[in-house]
C-alpha cells in the first residue's frame, strides 16, 4: 500500500519504517492465522536482526517462537526454526554460549523429526561449527564444519554455493589455528 502513489502522497517511505508498521499491524492482525502470523514475526524479526536492530528483532524473534511452540508444538520443525533464528541474534550479540545451545536445541528438534539431512540442518551445522571458531574449541568447529560440508556436498553437488560456504566455513577454522597452508587449500 505505501508505493501506491495515492497511499504515500509523494513522501518517501523508509525500509525502516515498512518494518515497523509491519511489525504494528502483526500485534493484532492474523490472530485466526497463527501459522502465518509467527512466519511474518519472524521474517521481520530477522530482517531488524540484520539491520543491527538487535532489541526490535528479539521482541519479534520471542513473540514468533511462542507462538509457534504453544500453537504448533515444541516439536514443530516452525518452532526449530525459531530457535534457530534465536540462535543467530544470539551470535550476532555475540553470545556465544548462548548461541550454540539454541543452535545444539534446533538440530536436535530437527533430527527428531527426521529431517536432519535437509538444508536447514546443514546450515546449522555451519552454523556451530563457527560458532566453535569463536569460542576456540577448533576439534567441535572441525567436526561440525565437515559434518555440514558432507550433507551440503550430498544435497547440492560438490559444485554448489553452499559447498564453497562449506570450504570458507573450514578455511575460516584453519586460519583461525595458524594453519595457513591448509586454509589456503580449502579456499
Amino acid at each position: 500500500q505505501v508505493s501506491d502513489p495515492s497511499e504515500s502522497r509523494g513522501n518517501t517511505i523508509t525500509a525502516r519504517e515498512l518494518l515497523d508498521r509491519g511489525a504494528e499491524q502483526l500485534q493484532s492482525g492474523l490472530e485466526d492465522r497463527p501459522r502465518v502470523r509467527a512466519k511474518m514475526l519472524d521474517a521481520i524479526g530477522t530482517v531488524y536482526v540484520q539491520l543491527g536492530l538487535f532489541d526490535e528483532g528479539e521482541k519479534l524473534l520471542r513473540q514468533a517462537f511462542d507462538l509457534r511452540r504453544n500453537q504448533l508444538g515444541p516439536d514443530d520443525l516452525d518452532t526449530a526454526e525459531s530457535v534457530h533464528d534465536l540462535g543467530s541474534l544470539a551470535e550476532k550479540k555475540g553470545d556465544f554460549d548462548a548461541a550454540e545451545k539454541r543452535y545444539l536445541e534446533a538440530l536436535a528438534l530437527r533430527s527428531k523429526d527426521g529431517a536432519g539431512g535437509d538444508a536447514k540442518s546443514a546450515r546449522l551445522l555451519s552454523d556451530l561449527c563457527f560458532v566453535y571458531v569463536e569460542q576456540a574449541r577448533f576439534d567441535r568447529a572441525q567436526e561440525f564444519g565437515e559434518r555440514a560440508l558432507a550433507l551440503r556436498e550430498k544435497l547440492s553437488g560438490p559444485d554448489s554455493d553452499d559447498v564453497a560456504d562449506s570450504l570458507t566455513t573450514l578455511a575460516y577454522v584453519h586460519f583461525k589455528q595458524g594453519q595457513y597452508a591448509e586454509a589456503a587449500r580449502m579456499l
